[in-house]
């Protein structure tokens, strides 16, 4: 076990730091970061296209910053005593070798380490110019240190190995170029083999702390550059002991070997840690944290049927695109790193006229979109790609684009499990007046499209028709019941028992249908007969009593009010009558979208047409739990307030 003398390594950090700071040199590296740094986070036009208060842009432009930041700063670590002479006075203090290199190392260390304090004046910058996320910044500029720490370990050994500053410098860029610009030198040669190099590449680990995940791995890997470039500075500094020879072999080929042997060490650990793939989301807003549901359908993906997921996305997005291009590339990542061997992920920047634009449109039917760029003063038309391919054997599923407001995360996992294979869940819709899942209406003799909703039920789910008039006895994991109010008496006493032997069931109880308000429960009951119903639906028997129904089911609805709302968030919609709710953040009402049950946590606004309300009834055998609820700006009007009777 190596011994280390703390005052020794003190003495020597403290020393090089004086002589950084008593001279204009520490100071020169630091006011040229800062003016370099700040310069790659805001004076680019990107910062304010996009309209966020993060640091992407100093995020994309630090690995290029470090690459000739780091060896100007390392360049005279060893080659400045070496010229002056001080190395062999140095060397002759009582101490190991391991604690000369370590006590160097902290020293630059410290003057990065005070750059990048400095440098902390950005996130005060954001703060003033909208509202940045602490946890995000603080995964930033921990990322900028373990990369700084990293590469400063490797522009040392430039500067150890010659006497002369420029060489070093030249050579600490060269050393650094391998763990920076490799996945770009090679890609000139093999596309293949520069997606192969990216996972030794110190950009690639740095953009988990760039999007605000500290993970093992990336903590790893920085953690495992240090520790073997220290050691290659303390065999490089304890060469002028070595003899020439040794067991018949020349000394520098002992220590290559053991160098090997280091590194291979190093990334066997590496490997075995970063299997348990531990990774701490730390934004605010928990923005790459799967949910618990998408970790246990992950882990239902058969080993013997891998998913892979081609992406083609826009590099560039007008503005209001761009939240939605990150949240799709950093969801991408996460399920690629939660999958492991099972998925595998590759994002393809997609130009319009690019051969991967020509790949999408031919091979898979992805087509761009095109979307008007108000950001400059000319409204260009932008011809945009968001779009997914799923692949696994001879299964295919296509998303062509992933517009605003879609569930990234829900599209993702449904197209995944869709080609895995995986178990599907059945789905019963029940027949009731609104038919939603089509099929021939032999009263009218004419062929009924099935409804969109069936369409996106049917990529996951088994769905299948139910005849209420039937005890529901299929094995079903769930049913979904539109327009109740249509039901006769004997239909809801089959659903009742269903439901009330522990059947999941989706009740779609609607004062209003917009599609036919002629539909509407009210409608019925205003005309006086029960047993009428709308030409070309004729049933035998009376309709239930669907208010009556659902107090049965603990659950109290009045069919004849429909709510209102004054909130209203966009003007270009204040044309809209207040019975279409608008449902947010911004209505006064801190529990508009119930923020302990997982179907609304996610929810940021949701438009609801001409919508009923409902209360629990009083008995407290049921638990009611509300998922959404108005502002207090909020009432009721009767349905023939909003639907006048024709004379």
């Amino acid at each position: 076990m190596v011994r280390i003398n703390h005052r020794i390594v003190r003495a020597l950090a403290r020393r090089d730091l004086l002589i950084y700071f008593s001279s204009p040199t520490g100071y020169v590296f630091i006011t040229l970061f800062i003016f370099l740094s700040a310069g790659a986070a805001f004076w680019q036009d990107q910062f304010f296209l996009r309209n966020l208060a993060t640091l992407d842009q100093l995020n994309a432009a630090l690995p290029l910053l470090l690459l000739f930041f780091i060896p100007a700063l390392t360049m005279n670590v060893w080659s400045e005593e070496k010229k002056l002479g001080t190395d062999e006075l140095l060397l002759s203090l009582p101490a190991s070798d391991f604690e000369i290199v370590l006590g160097k190392y902290i020293a630059v260390l410290g003057v990065y380490s005070v750059s990048l304090v400095l440098a902390g004046s950005y996130v005060v910058v954001l703060f003033y110019l909208g509202k940045p996320d602490l946890g995000l910044m603080l995964s930033n500029y921990l990322g900028y240190w373990c990369a700084g720490a990293a590469l400063i370990a490797v522009g040392m050994l430039g500067s150890l190995i010659t006497r002369n500053a420029a060489i070093a410098f030249v050579l600490g860029v060269f050393f650094c170029c391998a763990f920076v610009l490799t996945p770009t030198i090679v890609g000139s040669l093999s596309q293949d083999f520069e997606r192969s190099t990216e996972a030794l590449t110190v950009v690639t680990h740095f953009q988990d702390f760039a999007k605000g995940i500290v993970s093992l791995t990336a903590t790893l890997y920085f953690g495992g550059i240090v520790t073997f470039f220290l050691y290659l500075n303390v065999l490089i500094l304890s060469r002028r002991h070595w003899p020439l020879w040794a067991s018949g072999y020349p000394m520098w080929l002992h220590h290559s070997m053991r160098a090997f042997a280091v590194l291979t060490i190093l990334v066997g650990i590496g490997s075995m840690l970063a299997r348990a793939n531990l990774r701490l989301d730390v934004t605010d807003e928990k923005l790459h944290t799967l949910s618990s549901q998408t970790q246990i359908l992950v882990e239902e993906i058969p080993n013997d049927r891998p998913v892979f997921i081609k992406a083609y996305i826009s590099p560039t997005v007008p503005e209001p695109y761009v939240q939605t291009r990150a949240n799709l590339i950093s969801l991408l990542e996460e399920v690629d790193a939660l999958g492991g061997p099972k998925i595998q992920v590759i994002i393809e920047d997609t130009e319009p006229f690019s051969d991967e634009a020509l790949d999408a449109r031919q091979t898979y039917g992805i087509a761009p979109r095109a979307i008007m760029d108000v950001s400059s003063a000319r409204s260009e038309v932008s011809e945009l790609f968001l779009g997914l391919v799923f692949t696994s054997g001879p299964k295919e599923q296509v998303i062509g684009f992933f517009d605003r407001g879609l569930p990234a995360e829900y599209e993702i996992m449904r197209g995944i499990r869709v080609v895995a294979g995986t178990e599907r869940k059945h789905v019963g819709v029940v027949k009731t007046m609104m038919d939603i899942v089509g099929g021939m209406n032999y009263q009218q003799n004419q062929l009924v499209p099935q409804w969109p909703v069936v369409a996106e039920l049917r990529k996951q789910y088994d769905v299948f028709s139910v005849d209420p008039d039937f005890p529901i006895s299929e094995n079903l994991d769930a049913i979904l019941i539109p327009l109740p109010s249509s039901l006769q008496t004997d239909q809801m006493l089959n659903i009742t028992n269903y439901i009330r032997g522990g059947g999941p069931a989706l009740i779609l109880a609607d004062p209003l249908p917009a599609v036919d308000p002629t539909l509407s429960p009210t409608e019925w009951v205003g005309n006086g007969n029960p047993y009428t119903y709308p030409a070309g639906t004729a049933k035998p028997g009376p309709r239930g009593d669907v208010r009556r129904w659902l107090m049965e089911l603990g659950v109290e609805w009045e069919p004849t009010r429909i709510l209102w709302d004054s909130y209203n968030p966009h003007p270009d919609l204040a044309h809209l009558q207040a019975e279409f709710l608008f449902l947010g953040p911004g209505n006064g009402n801190a529990s508009t979208f119930n923020p302990s049950n997982a179907i609304t946590t996610q929810l940021q606004e949701l438009l609801l047409p001409f919508a009923g309300f409902l209360q629990a009834i009083d008995d407290p055998t049921y638990l009611f739990e509300p998922l959404v609820r108005t502002g207090p700006a909020s009432g009721t009007n009767g349905y023939f307030s909003v639907v006048p009777q024709s004379k």
